[in-house]
């Protein structure tokens, strides 16, 4: 008798999971990337010398989509050491206000939104970064992260309902002499291919309502493969502990989203395999084939962003439409 109600629990279980939604489909409020104005800073290698207020100003601009609602938006961002929570509210702890605010719909207002901030030179980011070298296991050696928590939540509501995400900054000892700051990476296009035959094309850049969608089939599946240009993986520089120098390529991951329709695959790049290739960089999406949920045409918002392992990050934003 045990092991049956074991068993009938087992297959609750495995049922209730099955049923998660897909977590590259979006659904309700979410915060899908953070860009960071340059994404490194090298400093000098002794933390005394490092004078904060001559630091440069750093952006920082969260991607939130919010295609369940129609609704504006209220948000905050904080600057802090790097923690486990990835959240700024640690009463001990320094901090850097960046700001706050509201902004409208992310998909139906008429600008386009950005949630953005900056993080200027300032006594208390030095105390940051400071308190950061001090709690870091190599004592800031080759570099140290800081984070900028992010909060949004619906304007007028309680903050209690905010969702959370982190922005971390790298502040890096200028060592070697050669070593050069990280970049945000970028992509010259994405490739659109029909899998049923049909002529591709580029994923045009924009949001829905103000960029000519391509139409698709419904049920039609495409491939979507970032093209990259050449020199986008940087050749990077570190110290290690026994004073030598080694040498890295950057690498890249990509991961898609889309607001309807289903993903063979939704992440894609990585580290090369033991033979030396690069992995695949493209993804699979089928659009969605239920007439009542298309009606007489259903616009689509697609989202790739691209990362690397030191913390850059871009994206691209587009549009599809599935025409019966």
């Amino acid at each position: 008798m045990r092991v049956y109600i074991l068993s009938v629990i087992l297959i609750s279980l495995l049922l209730a999971c099955g049923s998660f939604d897909d977590p590259a489909l979006v659904y309700d409020m979410r915060v899908l990337g953070a860009i960071a104005e340059p994404p490194e800073i090298l400093v000098p290698t002794n933390p005394d010398d490092i004078d904060s207020m001559a630091l440069p100003e750093i952006q920082v601009c969260a991607l939130v989509a919010d295609p369940g609602d129609s609704r504006q938006l209220s948000y905050s961002m904080v600057a802090c050491p790097k923690n486990r929570r990835g959240r700024c509210d640690a009463a001990a702890q320094p901090q850097v206000n960046l700001g706050s605010g509201t902004v409208g719909d992310p998909e139906e207002d008429d600008a386009l939104v950005e949630i953005c901030e900056t993080l200027g030179p300032s006594p208390s980011l030095g105390e940051i970064l400071e308190r950061s070298v001090s709690i870091d296991s190599l004592s800031g050696f080759g570099a140290i992260d800081i984070q900028v928590g992010i909060a949004i939540w619906p304007a007028g509501s309680n903050v209690d309902e905010a969702i959370y995400a982190t922005k971390k900054v790298r502040f890096g000892a200028a060592l070697p002499a050669e070593r050069e700051p990280n970049q945000n990476p970028n992509l010259e296009n994405i490739e659109v291919t029909r899998l049923d035959g049909g002529q591709g094309f580029d994923l045009p850049v924009g949001r829905c309502g103000s960029i000519t969608a391509p139409v698709v089939a419904p049920g039609e599946e495409l491939q979507l493969l970032p093209i990259e240009p050449p020199d986008v993986r940087e050749d990077y520089v570190v110290p290690t502990l026994d004073g030598e120098v080694r040498s890295f390529t950057e690498i890249l991951n990509y991961r898609f989203y889309a607001t309807e329709g289903s993903w063979g695959n939704s992440s894609s790049g990585g580290a090369r395999d033991i033979s030396g290739m690069l992995p695949p960089l493209d993804a699979r999406w089928t659009a969605p084939s239920e007439a009542e949920e298309i009606g007489d045409g259903l616009d689509i918002t697609v989202y790739v962003i691209q990362r690397d392992e030191r913390g850059g990050q871009s994206w691209v934003q587009s549009c599809l439409r599935v025409v019966p």
